[in-house]
C-alpha cells in the first residue's frame, strides 16, 4: 500500500534531476515507448476552462475568440497559453452565435513540464488538462452515461475538481480547495486518532501522517489485512474522522450543481462519477449518494466487466483499477477529440492552410505539366511539318530545270533564314517545361520543394535570370548536410543548372514532420537561351 503513495523518492522535488531520472527510468521499462505518442496531463488547478459565444465569422475566427475571451478573463497572452475549440451553434438574444470552449494554462508551467520529458529523452506529443483526460472516457464511449447531464468529481491530493458534462460537451468546470490533504488533516485533528508515534526517519513524512495515509488507504482498499496498522478500526470509524472534510466537499459540489442549473440554465445532472482518491471506497460512494441525492458510481473504465483489458490490468485489485481511471482517459487522448496545448487551434489552422496551399500548388503543377505536354505535342507536329516542307522543296529542286539562277538562290537563302528564325524561337518557348522536367528528374524523395520563383535582372550581377528554389529536407537530422550537398551536386551536374549556389539553410521544426532543414538555393539561368526583347 505505501508504494501507492510514494511513486518517487520523497526528497526529490518536481523538475529536479532526481525526478527527471525517475521519469526516464520509469518510461524505459515500458515496451514500445519509443514508437508511442506520449501524452501527459496538468492538474485542473493549473488551467482554466470556460465557455464564450462569438459571431459565426468566416475570417479571423481566432481573433474573435481571443479578444472575447480576453475581455472576459483579462489574461496576459505573454504568460498564458490560450486555446479553444468550437462546440456548435447557439442562439444568444435572438442572434446566431458559435459556442466556444476556451481553456488556458501558464506558459511557464507548460514549458517546465515539456523540459522534464525532453531532458528524460522522451519528447511529448500532447499535454492536456486532467478534466479533458477524464472526458476522453465518455467521448470514446468506454462508459456511456446516456443523454442526460452527469457530473465527475475527481479527488486529488491538494484539491478536487467537479466537471459537469452532457454527452461530449463540458458544461462547467470548477476547482474545489478540498482534497485528500483536508481529509488527512481531519484524521490528525480527530480526538479518537491514536497518539502520535515517534518522528519518522529524516527525509520522510512524519509518522502521524503516514498512519493517517494508511487509514485512508485501508478505506480505499477494502477489508484490512491482518498485517496492517490499526486492524481494529472499522470503515465507519475512519469515515467518521474524515466526515467534516467530506461534508465540506459535498456542499461545494452541491453549490456548483445549483449554479449550473439556476445561473447557467442547464439541466441538473442525474448521476455522479467519483474518481481519484477514495473513489474505490464503497462507504464514500454511499456518502455522496446520500448527501447529493444523485446516483453515484466509482469511475472504473478498466473494469474487465466494462471493456476488454490487458491481462496485467485485469489482475489488479479493483481499487488499483479505479485509481488508474485518469491514466486510462489520458491514454485515449487524440488531437481530434482532446485539447492539446502542444497543438493548438492556431496550429491546426496553420496546418490546414499549408495543406490547402500544397494542394493548390500540386494542382498548378499538374496544369502546367498538361500545358507543357500540349506544347511538346504541338512542337513535334511543327517539326514534322517543317521536315515535310523541306522534303517537298528538295524534290522541287531536284526536278527544277534549268539550273538554279541567282534570283532563285537569293529566294532560297531568304526561305532558309526564315526557317532558321522559326527553329530558334522554339527553345525559349519550351524553357519552363525543360526546367520542370529537369527538376523532377534530379530531386530525391527526401527533398520537398515548397516554392520556386524566377527573378530577373538582379542589380548585383547585371542582366541575368535566377531560379530561386525554397524547400525542406526531411529524415534524420544527422544526414541533413550530406543530403543537401548531394542535391546541390545533382543540380550542378545538370547543363541547365550549372551555376547553382546555396543562399541559406537552417534546421527548424516543421509541423508534423518534426525537425527539418529548410533551404534556399539560387540557380543562375544565364546559360539557358531565352527570347530577346
Amino acid at each position: 500500500g505505501e508504494k501507492f503513495f510514494q511513486v518517487f523518492p520523497q526528497p526529490a522535488a518536481f523538475g529536479s534531476d532526481e525526478f527527471i531520472a525517475f521519469v526516464q527510468q520509469t518510461l524505459q521499462r515500458i515496451e514500445g515507448i519509443r514508437n508511442a505518442r506520449l501524452w501527459t496531463r496538468m492538474p485542473a488547478g493549473q488551467g482554466e476552462i470556460w465557455q464564450i459565444h462569438v459571431p459565426p465569422v468566416k475570417k479571423d475566427l481566432h481573433q474573435a475568440v481571443f479578444w472575447t475571451a480576453k475581455r472576459e478573463k483579462g489574461f496576459n497572452e505573454n504568460t498564458t497559453l490560450f486555446d479553444y475549440r468550437i462546440l456548435g451553434e447557439a442562439t444568444d438574444s435572438g442572434a446566431k452565435k458559435l459556442t466556444v470552449e476556451v481553456f488556458s494554462v501558464s506558459r511557464q508551467d507548460l514549458n517546465n513540464l515539456k523540459k522534464i520529458f525532453n531532458k528524460a529523452g522522451y519528447p511529448l506529443a500532447g499535454i492536456t488538462l486532467s478534466s479533458f483526460a477524464l472526458a476522453n472516457i465518455f467521448a470514446g464511449r468506454c462508459i456511456d452515461p446516456g443523454p442526460d447531464p452527469f457530473a465527475v468529481l475527481a479527488i486529488d491530493e491538494e484539491s478536487s475538481t467537479i466537471d459537469i458534462h452532457q454527452q461530449d460537451r463540458l458544461l462547467l468546470n470548477r476547482e474545489i480547495k478540498t482534497g485528500l490533504d483536508s481529509m488527512l488533516a481531519a484524521i490528525l485533528e480527530d480526538p479518537s486518532h491514536p497518539a502520535p508515534a515517534p518522528q519518522a526517519p529524516s527525509g520522510g513524512p512524519p509518522a502521524p501522517i503516514q498512519q493517517a495515509r494508511m487509514m485512508i488507504h485501508r478505506l480505499e482498499e477494502g477489508p484490512f489485512s491482518e498485517t496492517g496498522a490499526h486492524p481494529s478500526e472499522s470503515d465507519e470509524t475512519i469515515l467518521a474522522m474524515i466526515h467534516p472534510a467530506l461534508e465540506r466537499l459535498a456542499r461545494q459540489v452541491e453549490r456548483t450543481i445549483d449554479h449550473c442549473q439556476n445561473v447557467m440554465g442547464y439541466s441538473a445532472p442525474r448521476q455522479l462519477y467519483l474518481c481519484g482518491r477514495l473513489a474505490s471506497a464503497p462507504a464514500v460512494v454511499a456518502f455522496f449518494e446520500e448527501q447529493l441525492g444523485l446516483a453515484t458510481l466509482a469511475l472504473d473504465p478498466l473494469n474487465p466487466a466494462v471493456a476488454p483489458v490487458a491481462p496485467d490490468i485485469a489482475s489488479l485489485d479493483r481499487w488499483e483499477q479505479i485509481a488508474l481511471a485518469s491514466t486510462a482517459g489520458l491514454a485515449m487522448s487524440r488531437n481530434r477529440i482532446t485539447p492539446n496545448f502542444l497543438f493548438t487551434a492556431k496550429d491546426r489552422e496553420t496546418r490546414k492552410i499549408s495543406k490547402r496551399n500544397g494542394a493548390m500548388m500540386g494542382s498548378g503543377l499538374l496544369a502546367l505539366a498538361a500545358i507543357t505536354g500540349i506544347f511538346l505535342i504541338q512542337g513535334r507536329l511543327a517539326l514534322s511539318e517543317a521536315a515535310r516542307q523541306v522534303r517537298q522543296i528538295e524534290e522541287k529542286l531536284d526536278a527544277r530545270k534549268p539550273l538554279l539562277t541567282i534570283e532563285g538562290i537569293n529566294q532560297m537563302a531568304a526561305d532558309y533564314r526564315e526557317r532558321v528564325a522559326t527553329w530558334r524561337s522554339y527553345p525559349p518557348k519550351f524553357l519552363p517545361a525543360a526546367v520542370l522536367s529537369e527538376l523532377s528528374a534530379i530531386t530525391p524523395p527526401v527533398v520537398q520543394l515548397l516554392n520556386m520563383r524566377l527573378e530577373m535582372n538582379r542589380p548585383e550581377v547585371g542582366q541575368s535570370r535566377f531560379l530561386v528554389l525554397e524547400g525542406i529536407l526531411t529524415g534524420e537530422a544527422s544526414s541533413f548536410e550530406t543530403q543537401l550537398s548531394s542535391y546541390l551536386f545533382r543540380l550542378r551536374n545538370s547543363p541547365l543548372f550549372a551555376e547553382t549556389t546555396i543562399e541559406s539553410s537552417e534546421t527548424v521544426p516543421f509541423e508534423s514532420e518534426g525537425r527539418v532543414m529548410r533551404f534556399v538555393i539560387n540557380v543562375n539561368l544565364k546559360q539557358v537561351p531565352h527570347e530577346q526583347t
